[in-house]
């Protein structure tokens, strides 16, 4: 897949409002990275401390994440080449741009709950470091045939990895913790997600 607008530049504008609910923005760690408190990301109604949330799409569409206080709904707009919601370490920011990150590398897994509107629709899952370039190409899992169930998906980050680009201590300087992305043979498609974190 090739991102070729500027995938992180944008904060949500449909979903503003609701990431200010939420309590996240600003802060986290600068460089070099630091060791998190703990190793959740989303829980609860809630973005951890110094954690924020962007989403785009390859038409620049911005408003088809909605907070329902205790889960984020995604309505994939049909006509995409591909879609993103991406929580990052401080405020999202473009190629080029100072990126914060945090040290995730104690941890061994990584959780979130999903499910599906209607039955039947995948999502793929990953996290990028401040270095990997914004062209979709890191390692990601595959969750798909969702239920209209919550289902636990539990990642081994050594699934993450794909050497050269993409080594096992990617890890210690995540910039984007956890990443929900669209790719271009997916059809448009209502996804949701909720407690994201990290397990040991």
């Amino acid at each position: 897949m090739k991102l070729h607008a500027p995938m992180l530049a944008l904060l949500l504008t449909g979903v503003i409002a609701a990431v200010g609910l939420m309590g996240c923005g600003g802060g986290g760690s600068g460089s070099p990275a630091q060791q998190p408190i703990s190793g959740e990301v989303y829980v609860g109604q809630k973005l951890s401390p110094g954690l924020d949330m962007g989403v785009n799409t390859s038409e620049g569409k911005t408003d088809w994440v909605t907070d329902r206080n205790g889960y984020m709904e995604c309505r994939y707009p049909e006509g995409q080449q591909w879609g993103a919601v991406f929580i990052t370490v401080g405020t999202p920011v473009g190629p080029g741009e100072h990126r914060q990150t945090r040290d995730y590398s104690q941890f061994q897994f990584l959780v979130l709950e999903l499910k599906g509107g209607a039955g039947g629709e995948r999502v793929a899952v990953g996290v990028k470091t401040d270095t990997d370039l914004d062209n979709g190409e890191e390692p990601k899992h595959l969750a798909d045939n969702l239920s209209t169930d919550w289902a636990t998906i539990r990642i081994p980050l050594s699934e993450l990895v794909r050497k050269p680009y993409y080594p096992a201590d990617r890890f210690k300087r995540l910039y984007v913790v956890c990443e929900l992305v669209f790719e271009p043979t997916f059809p448009a498609e209502v996804v949701y997600f909720r407690n994201i974190r990290f397990e040991p």
